[in-house]
């Protein structure tokens, strides 16, 4: 987790973490975030709570729908004066990001190995996971320790009742979390979190509260924050564009993503389908496959079949409708997702699920530098993570966070210190709609 908040400010900025900071997130998709987020602060209470009525005035909005972190919104408005100055969190949010990216990744590899330093270097592998160095624009898309949660819990051993209804506990607040953050995340961890349940099946009625849980977390969290309101639209074109190629998990997209590895060719919408391991992350799976080779045996997890098969089956669906191998087009199987546009429409960018697999991968490769022996088990896994940290040092884009020693803040910040209760986006195609208003 220390490692995780360290290396998140040394590749941005220390002054990020300071809520006062919007001077450094005044461009980009942080501004709309962090302006949705401010004129929930200034309005007042609403249900669905997630209603922002005097943003996109008069039809208002609402956290979900402008990616404001409808949690972070939620209790920055029950914590913070209603008229309380402009801030930003941001940054401290995905600094929490990447230290619970090392937490959970550090509690993930616990399950295939005892030795502490094995475990924290680890942890360290999955903070450096390019798929969330890259994601750093989107600040909610952040929260991948999500689905390394819920990966921990679909794996972990079976324990005796109470523990299972614990380990239920446990994963109804990450389902809770996810359901509220973002659908995507939800719908990734949602499988993962269904392998964990139907695993301690035969532990009910013990576990029943766990079970209930998670199921009445997610429910209550998409209800109170009107995540599928019947008057909003949630359907938008594209699925088959921002997908995933076969060649996503070994193509860094960019030359600043690895100092290693070449680009590979790929779509240009795919950059949604960004799936790269990392050259240490590939490293520890090349060591895994010598070891399995050598010994027939890796120490998975006995719930590994089943949370391989959920995270295929993501990255089955992150292919799309039009699966390409580079720039060759494989296959185009939109007949067969036709009668599903309802709900790929609604996941366009398709391409986000092969995070779980990457992160499964990563996993593995991990389990197979755990199973070499002890002296040489730390040098493979500390090799690994350097050849990692080495791979990805360029992957942050301080210039697209706009945090760089250029940015310059934006004059218009400083209209909403002047009593605006509401914001209006004005369009040429709107502007007689608005003034007849």
């Amino acid at each position: 987790a220390l490692f995780g908040i360290v290396y998140f400010v040394l590749n941005t900025d220390a002054h990020f973490l300071d809520p006062r900071r919007v001077d450094l997130v005044d461009t980009g998709d942080f501004a709309f975030h962090v302006v949705a987020r401010n004129f929930a602060q200034w309005d007042a209470w609403h249900w669905p709570l997630a209603r922002i009525a005097n943003y996109q005035w008069p039809v208002g909005t609402s956290s979900v729908y402008t990616d404001a972190n409808p949690w972070l919104t939620l209790a920055t408005k029950l914590i913070l004066p209603r008229e309380v100055r402009p801030l930003q969190f941001v940054g401290p949010w995905l600094a929490l990001c990447f230290a619970l990216q090392g937490y959970f990744g550090t509690q993930l590899c616990a399950l295939v190995t005892a030795d502490r330093i094995t475990r924290i270097a680890a942890g360290c592998l999955f903070v450096l996971a390019p798929v969330l160095l890259a994601r750093l624009g989107h600040d909610t898309l952040c929260a991948q320790w999500l689905v390394l949660g819920c990966m921990t819990a679909a794996l972990r051993r079976l324990e005796n009742h109470r523990r299972s209804n614990a380990t239920l506990l446990g994963l109804s607040v990450l389902l809770t979390i996810a359901a509220g953050l973002h659908p995507t995340l939800f719908a990734m961890s949602l499988p993962l979190g269904a392998i964990a349940i139907v695993r301690r099946w035969r532990h009910l009625p013990a576990a029943l509260p766990g079970l209930v849980a998670c199921i009445a977390g997610p429910a209550l969290a998409v209800i109170a924050f009107g995540t599928f309101r019947s008057e909003t639209k949630r359907e938008v074109p594209g699925f088959g564009e921002f997908s995933a190629n076969l060649l996503a998990l070994v193509d860094p997209q960019l030359v600043s993503r690895s100092a290693i590895l070449s680009v590979l060719p790929h779509e240009p919408y795919q950059y949604e389908g960004f799936g790269y391991l990392g050259a240490g992350a590939l490293c520890a799976i090349l060591i895994a496959i010598v070891v399995w080779i050598r010994e027939r045996r890796l120490g998975l997890p006995a719930g590994f079949p089943l949370a391989a098969l959920a995270a295929i089956a993501c990255a089955a669906f992150a292919l799309s409708s039009r699966v390409y191998a580079g720039h060759h087009l494989v296959g185009d199987i939109s007949e067969v997702y036709r009668p599903l546009h309802p709900l790929t429409n609604g996941f366009r960018s398709s391409g986000r699920f092969v995070w779980p697999l990457a992160y499964l991968l990563t996993f593995v490769g991990i389990a197979g530098t755990a199973a070499l022996r002890r002296p040489l088990r730390r040098l493979a896994i500390l090799a690994v993570v350097v050849l990692q940290f080495v791979d990805v040092r360029h992957t942050i884009d301080r210039e697209l966070l706009a945090l760089s020693s250029t940015s310059t803040r934006s004059p218009t910040w400083d209209l909403t210190s002047q009593g605006y209760s509401y914001l209006i986006l004005r369009s040429e195609e709107h502007t007689s709609e608005l003034q007849s208003l």
